[in-house]
């Protein structure tokens, strides 16, 4: 169908478009009319990237026959012109990628339907461990060593010698495999010609990194220019994945490799002509991203200084770079938990090893430069861990506010294993770049209440937020147990409620009640059921008491127990497993983490997800340093308090977990929030609307025969209703 607003012809491939979308391509036709970026919360599960992607390439299209003639159409076909934004669509992940392709192909193809000249291009971008083609590079099994041994067999690789001789595509859209099948075809490599083609496509999907990581934002981004439209899509951990982005850890084992790392360069240009070693400004002058950052952001230092002189020369590099490393090291050979300052840090590091400030602002940059000259000359190999290092010192060196340096000795198991946390406290410092560079930014997801907190955490003023509502799903019961089925004890004994509180968790009767609680839904709900636990551990202690009961035993004879893990290859194998089992109608439970890799980009549509359960609130461990850091940060710098975001953190994961089950319009299933602090005002309202809608007074406060018998009433109704999917 085609919807008009205004002079705009939106072309929306679906027969039947829901009022919620209406709604919010109305909400992005406004936002794109001007300059400005916006916060937009739409619920899961109702066609909210086929609207979006709808809208976007609808008035792309728009803006191109704008003083166009049909008869240049024809002979020079439809094209993005300079007036004309590109739209740069960014995931969390590359399973979505891969979704947000599917769509776009379908869409292109209705819309040729109706503009047969139209060329349009819209491209994926993604490691070299997804692309590759080479087939020696793929014997390697880790990231890492693909990454290398791509870059060591590069100039032997056909592929990369096709891509060099021919570095063009025919429009259209393609996903990550149609590419791939191209360039195998053409005998290019997908990998850096998706690379090449991003700054003359009308498309990018990739994923946040590419955004938003400094180290790969200069190498892949840097020409988009600044008219674009940058949709964030399930957005609502934006600011986590901005922290992580600038967040540097250096451990014994990384300086081990950072040394020999070194030692290998200063061998290697020993052997070789000096000259092209040398920095030249005018050569060596693009920047790794973090100098952009720190100048577009009022805590950097802005620094106009060129390289020093003592860099310039590949010998004064590695003489700076082996001293640095070596005050690492004596760093990490203390016993006692330290958090400083970066100005502390730095001058630490000037006074013990002398290496001017100029020179450790600019030390990242240099060994950039100096890697890129020896790969020129045939020398590849890894320096990722000097990379660290000098990446470690270069934002310290940048930034006044807004990180802190942790030293931790031990980790989580008591066991000594110290490590040094450049720690990232501030996700406006990623962000400040991409809003001040970019036409529009389109901070979106399905789970951003409350939504009023996004501002203040990324430190700008969105033109538009919005939280859109579903006033017709009917295909959700959301309750909230906070009770054992004796009702009578509940005020007088906390042993008897619900709650994952840590001084209670660990306590017999609260793993007792939870047990008891997944016991009897997985007798009601058909199909596939969701658990989520706070933390790992937790999952673990619980089990492992459920085992020692019995209770596991009884569980297992409703449905087939399947476990994520911290092992990516053993949760597909559970996640594979859990879809088997609700396939051939025997049922299933997934037990999960909220945080993990399940609540965070796995959905369970249809008879994957007809319930999910949420054992507890998935608080955030408090005692954690870096936690501490940030939450005083956010206290002194913006005046969000710690229970506000503690309690905000916790909320939007529950949602989630909430938002995993119902994937349409026409999905159903139950969610059970279970404990007692769920049951307060203050959470309750941190809920999305969507959710809030259905947490009644009546589906509230429930001890787990009350939820049981209202789960059953539910799922009994609801096949018999037009939400039967």
């Amino acid at each position: 169908m085609i919807i008009r607003l205004g002079e705009v012809e939106v072309f929306f491939p679906l027969e039947k478009i829901y009022p919620e979308q209406v709604q919010y391509i109305k909400e992005l036709f406004e936002v794109v009319q001007g300059k400005g970026h916006c916060l937009l919360e739409m619920p899961t599960g109702t066609g909210k990237t086929i609207a979006l992607l709808s809208f976007l390439v609808s008035y792309q299209v728009h803006l191109m026959t704008q003083g166009v003639g049909s008869e240049q159409i024809k002979k020079e076909g439809m094209k993005r012109t300079q007036n004309v934004f590109r739209l740069v669509y960014c995931t969390r992940t590359t399973a979505e990628l891969e979704k947000v392709l599917a769509e776009l192909k379908g869409l292109y193809a209705y819309i040729k339907e109706y503009i047969p000249d139209l060329e349009y291009t819209g491209i994926g971008m993604a490691a070299r461990r997804t692309l590759c083609l080479n087939e020696e590079v793929l014997k390697e099994k880790e990231t890492k060593l693909i990454n290398k041994a791509c870059k060591h067999l590069k100039n032997n690789c056909q592929y990369f010698k096709g891509y060099v001789e021919d570095q063009t595509l025919p429009p259209g859209i393609y996903t990550l495999d149609e590419l791939k099948a191209h360039c195998q075809s053409t005998v290019k490599c997908p990998y850096y010609l998706a690379r090449a083609l991003m700054p003359l496509s009308d498309c990018i999907v990739y994923t946040y990194n590419y955004m938003i990581d400094p180290k790969i934002n200069e190498l892949v981004s840097s020409g988009l220019g600044s008219n674009c439209v940058v949709v964030f899509d399930e957005a609502h951990n934006i600011d986590s994945a901005c922290i992580e982005a600038l967040s540097v850890e250096v451990s014994r084992g990384c300086l081990d490799k950072a040394w020999k790392s070194v030692s290998l360069i200063a061998e290697k240009i020993s052997s070789l002509d000096l000259k092209p070693l040398v920095f030249s400004e005018r050569k060596d002058g693009i920047r790794t991203d973090f100098y952009a950052i720190a100048e577009s952001h009022s805590s950097g230092r802005r620094s106009t200084v060129n390289m020093p002189g003592s860099l310039r020369a590949a010998k004064g590099f590695v003489s700076a770079a082996q001293r640095v490393v070596e005050f690492f090291k004596t760093k990490l050979k203390t016993m006692q938990l330290t958090a400083e300052t970066t100005e502390s840090f730095i001058r630490a590091l000037e006074g013990s090893v002398f290496v001017d400030f100029s020179s450790l602002v600019h030390l990242s940059r240099r060994l950039r430069s100096l890697i890129s000259e020896l790969e020129r000359n045939g020398h590849s190999d890894d320096y990722e861990e000097l990379a660290r290092v000098c990446d470690f010192c270069s934002l310290a060196a940048q930034f006044k506010k807004g990180f802190s340096i942790i030293f931790e000795p031990f980790d989580a198991f008591s066991a000594y294993d110290p490590v040094l946390r450049l720690s990232c406290l501030d996700a406006s410092i990623a962000m400040k770049r991409v809003f001040s560079t970019y036409k529009n930014v389109i901070i979106t997801s399905g789970t951003l209440s409350p939504i009023s907190i996004y501002p203040r955490l990324l430190d700008f003023a969105p033109v538009k937020s919005v939280e859109i509502d579903v006033s017709s799903r009917r295909g959700l019961c959301a309750l909230i147990v906070t009770k054992g089925s004796d009702q009578m004890t509940l005020a007088m004994a906390a042993s008897n409620a619900v709650s994952s509180t840590f001084s209670l968790r660990s306590e017999p009767a609260v793993v007792r009640n939870y047990g008891n609680l997944l016991l009897e839904i997985s007798a009601v709900v058909p199909d596939g059921l969701v658990c989520f636990f706070s933390s790992y551990r937790y999952m673990e202690e619980a089990v492992s008491a459920w085992v020692e009961s019995g209770m596991i035993r009884k569980i297992s004879e409703n449905k087939l127990i399947f476990a994520e893990s911290l092992d990516h290859q053993e949760t597909e194998r559970a996640l594979d497993g859990y879809r088997k089992a609700c396939e051939i109608g025997r049922g299933a439970i997934l037990l999960s983490v909220a945080r993990g890799k399940v609540s965070e980009g796995v959905d369970f549509t249809g008879c994957y997800g007809r319930g999910v359960i949420v054992l507890g609130v998935p608080f955030q461990y408090t005692e954690s340093p870096r936690l501490k850091k940030r939450l005083e940060f956010l206290a002194s710098e913006f005046g969000i308090r710690e229970s506000e975001f503690l309690s905000f953190d916790a909320m939007r994961q529950a949602a989630q977990c909430v938002g995993r089950v119902l994937r349409s319009n026409t999905d159903y299933g139950l969610a059970i929030l279970a404990d007692r602090r769920f049951n307060t005002t203050e959470k309750k309202a941190q809920l999305p609307r969507w959710i809030q809608r259905h947490v009644t007074e009546t589906n509230s406060n429930l001890s787990i025969d009350m939820a049981v018998a209202l789960s059953r009433q539910f799922l009994r109704r609801i096949p018999t209703t037009q939400y039967y999917n």
